[in-house]
């Protein structure tokens, strides 16, 4: 089975100005980072693989598109993973500069016409990229957590008990 992209630069587009010119290889590459270093922690190496192979059962698209679900009587609306990885694919792309590989050794890429933004603002654009993720995760994992019996193979204990390295905790001082 080969890995798939579970979403698409237009899904970035919705959450993010990217330019039009940048390289689609390399939104592909923060996609794909993205999905295997943030997502499947997150969800579980089983579920992750279910959705790339499957993405068009029922269940899957909707964890992927997203859906109204009733939660106690309320309606709640899921955005999806694809919001998710949306976001932390943007992080991935925000981090400066673009660095090359090349035959002659690692090379950065310079305009003429364009102003690199500072580090503060640069790393508070990321840092907000990543807030936003992490709402998004939440949502994912009280969808699956209120869907459970539809998603066999999400492994509670590898996604939800386990602290996150990006997370924080807060303690009370007595």
């Amino acid at each position: 089975m080969a890995e798939k992209k579970l979403i698409t630069g237009s899904d970035i587009s919705e959450f993010y100005k990217i330019g039009k010119n940048l390289d689609p290889d390399r939104v592909d590459m923060a996609i794909m980072l993205a999905q295997q270093n943030d997502l499947v922690p997150i969800i579980g190496e089983g579920l992750y693989f279910d959705l790339c192979e499957d993405t068009d059962s029922v269940n899957n698209a909707k964890l992927i598109q997203g859906e109204n679900y009733s939660l106690d009587g309320t309606t709640v609306y899921y955005r999806g993973i694809r919001t998710q990885i949306a976001c932390y694919a943007a992080a991935r792309l925000m981090r400066k500069p673009e660095n090359n590989i090349t035959r002659a050794g690692v090379k950065q890429k310079e305009l003429t016409n364009s102003i690199q933004v500072d580090t503060v603002t640069e790393n508070q654009m990321i840092r907000d990229a990543y807030s936003m993720a992490k709402k998004f995760e939440i949502q994912t994992l009280r969808y699956l957590d209120e869907n459970i019996d539809d998603y066999p193979l999400f492994n509670q204990t590898e996604g939800m008990q386990r602290p996150r390295k990006n997370s924080f905790r807060i303690h009370r001082v007595r």
